[in-house]
């Protein structure tokens, strides 16, 4: 757009798309009597964003839906929910903050990646690593937040 060079027939079909989705979402409304819905913006953003970017929110949405149904087999349900909240937005905030200290560390060093510890050939195993300590610290956290909540509930 800045250098002129803007495909204008893309914006024209990107319009056009979203219209589409706007009615087809209205169709699943009223069809449905509200119990579907395609909403625009969630399908506009899983068009633009890379799957990469995407793949967290519908895992984490998963889990938020499965640990909400846990929770409501609990004693009080609405403590076990918003420690479950808390949790996930402790977890949001931290990335966050990570992410902004990691981006000082990298400007201050000039290194794209100052924490790096081996070569790029242990990307694919580290991922896997990653993500199965990412899983087992996330289990960890949700089972004591459970536990929290029924000591909250006794207590309370």
């Amino acid at each position: 757009m800045i250098g002129g060079q803007l495909d204008w027939s893309l914006l024209g079909i990107g319009a056009l798309l979203g219209i589409a989705i706007i009615v087809a979402d209205e169709a699943l409304r009223a069809l449905s009597g509200g119990k579907f819905k395609l909403p625009p913006l969630a399908v506009g953003l899983g068009i633009y964003l890379p799957a990469a970017t995407t793949a967290p929110v519908v895992v984490g949405a998963v889990l938020g839906y499965l640990y909400n149904r846990r929770a409501t087999s609990s004693p009080d349900p609405g403590v076990a929910q918003r420690l479950g909240v808390l949790l996930a937005s402790g977890l949001i905030v931290g990335e966050s903050l990570f992410g902004v200290a990691l981006a000082g560390v990298i400007v201050f060093s000039g290194n794209g990646s100052p924490l790096a510890l081996v070569g790029d050939s242990f990307a694919i195993p580290g991922e896997v690593v990653g993500t199965i300590a990412f899983a087992i610290v996330s289990l960890g956290l949700y089972a004591w937040v459970g536990r929290l909540a029924k000591r909250v509930e006794v207590e309370g």
